[in-house]
């Protein structure tokens, strides 16, 4: 509920329907934001200006267009739990040592079922590239760079819609795009553009970066960031997927990934990971020193209070192998 002195506020403003942005904060916290308004720059992206927030939050996510993705989300999980299956992993590695006439074929018309399934699922929510933000357009940028490249018809097509999910995965689930930005700005760029086992120890070392600071280690990196690391090791002794990898880093600027001031401002009260490598109550004091007008007029806190205490209490888990 909203006291009195903010519902004049708001309707001196003209905001007549409080239509609201939940978890505002990081995932399951219940902490929604009053939406003010939504623009669309001519320079790009999608930014909603929330009711006591210095910076616009980038990006707008909609019931529907979640739903969408958690429908492929949970068809490429299937997929890769098939792949941590030995005997399927074996089976997948002793196909492709047949002869290319057979597996050509084959593959074809596995990439344009897969990609058919996808495409017809996310059909509707599909945003044009000019409406991501910043670090999702570049990333979508660098990907069409090596569609266009790319002439074997097949692997164009799989480029594509890796490209299309990847990009809309991150845009409209900001916990991954976080912490996408968030471990982008760990990059050691000379490493990862070197090629071969460097490029390889660059991206496995991210991963140990990223499971260090998650602190929902039973689902993330237990499972998650474990099982997509268990898939890239293998991967990266396929050479067209390692010339893949090389060609994006090359053509990608690290630049425009990391996160920017307004993307920190929104990191600093999130309890689910230790952005930036720092602690909840370092970054508290952060976003104090950012924003202490709206810290102190709508008390903040509180709210930090409370968050401190579900903090330490994950810290704890962490601590005493209760998440593991």
């Amino acid at each position: 509920m909203l006291n009195s002195e903010t519902e004049k506020l708001l309707s001196s403003r003209g905001i007549a329907q409080y239509q609201m942005l939940r978890d505002i904060d990081g995932p399951g916290i219940g902490n929604s934001a009053i939406q003010e308004r939504t623009e669309r720059p001519e320079d790009g992206g999608v930014y909603i200006y929330l009711f006591g927030y210095k910076y616009p939050y980038k990006g707008s996510p909609d019931v529907y267009s979640v739903e969408q993705m958690r429908i492929v989300k949970k068809l490429l999980l299937y997929i890769v739990l098939c792949l941590k299956n030995r005997v399927v992993l074996a089976g997948v590695g002793l196909f492709f040592l047949l002869p290319k006439f057979i597996t050509k074929p084959f593959l074809k018309a596995l990439v344009k079922y897969y990609s058919s399934m996808i495409c017809w699922s996310l059909w509707y929510v599909y945003l044009k590239p000019e409406r991501y933000c910043t670090c999702v357009r570049e990333v979508y940028r660098a990907f069409t760079v090596l569609v266009d490249r790319e002439k074997e018809e097949t692997n164009k097509k799989v480029l594509k819609t890796v490209r299309d999910v990847f990009c809309l995965f991150i845009e409209q689930d900001s916990a991954y795009k976080f912490r996408f930005q968030d471990i982008m700005a760990e990059v050691d760029v000379c490493k990862i553009r070197k090629g071969g086992n460097s490029t390889r120890k660059e991206i496995l070392r991210l991963f140990s970066i990223m499971n260090e600071r998650e602190l929902n280690k039973e689902v993330m990196t237990s499972f998650k960031w474990k099982t997509i690391e268990r898939l890239l090791s293998p991967a990266f002794l396929i050479k067209e997927v390692r010339s893949l990898i090389q060609d994006f880093v090359k053509e990608v600027d690290f630049n425009k990934l990391k996160p920017d001031e307004g993307d920190w401002y929104y990191n600093t009260l999130r309890l689910d990971y230790d952005f930036g490598g720092k602690t909840l109550q370092e970054r508290i004091e952060e976003r104090k020193k950012m924003d202490i007008e709206n810290w102190n007029k709508y008390n903040f806190d509180e709210l930090a209070r409370l968050f401190i205490i579900e903090y330490n209490h994950k810290k704890g888990a962490v601590k005493d192998g209760k998440n593991n």
